[in-house]
């Protein structure tokens, strides 16, 4: 155990907001190093008597991981709320990717919102589609934390959907949340 360290919810977002913005720059980033991210190698830590717990960093790598392999990042436009911080000033509240297979004729958006207050988003496609799978992390305190006798206390929901999308979708982000939509 001398390595694992225990990460809260708070982690799994700022790991989540690292991930995306090495998505986001995939045509330069060619190999990009978990433990740097993170700082230690922790993201499945484990007890003598065979116990496994899935920290809260491990969700967002995972998900990303399974939905953009073989995906192409596109470049996303418009404008990002901020929010202002003491230490570092104005900073974005909201991280996002849109991911594209041109073979499978899929969407991977993930979207993430790091500040305090809702995001009203609305999010424009080339043509007309369908979300048929959500995948989200909301609703949890900053500092909340998996643990062997909680182990699911801050893990992602998924929902199978059918929803119809003609080229526009709104989408309110709770604050702290994390999104990924498959269209």
């Amino acid at each position: 155990h001398l390595l694992e360290q225990s990460y809260d919810y708070a982690d799994a977002l700022a790991f989540a907001s690292l991930l995306l913005t090495i998505l986001n720059h995939a045509n330069s980033v060619k190999l990009a190093c978990l433990a740097q991210l993170v700082n230690v190698l922790a993201p499945i830590s484990t007890e003598h008597d065979g116990g496994i717990l899935k920290q809260t960093i491990y969700y967002p790598f995972a998900v990303l991981a399974n939905s953009v392999k073989g995906y192409q990042s596109l470049s996303v436009s418009g404008e990002v709320p901020c929010y202002l911080t003491k230490r570092f000033g104005e900073v974005k509240a909201l991280y996002q990717n849109v991911a594209y297979s041109k073979e499978k004729g899929e969407y991977v958006v993930s979207l993430l919102n790091v500040g305090e207050e809702e995001i009203d988003l609305n999010l424009e496609f080339p043509s007309a589609g369908e979300l048929v799978k959500e995948w989200k992390m909301e609703g949890y305190s900053a500092h909340q934390k998996n643990t062997f006798d909680d182990p699911f206390a801050v893990s992602p929901k998924q929902s199978d959907c059918s929803i119809h999308i003609d080229r526009k979708l709104h989408r309110c982000l709770k604050p702290l949340s994390f999104y990924v939509l498959y269209i």
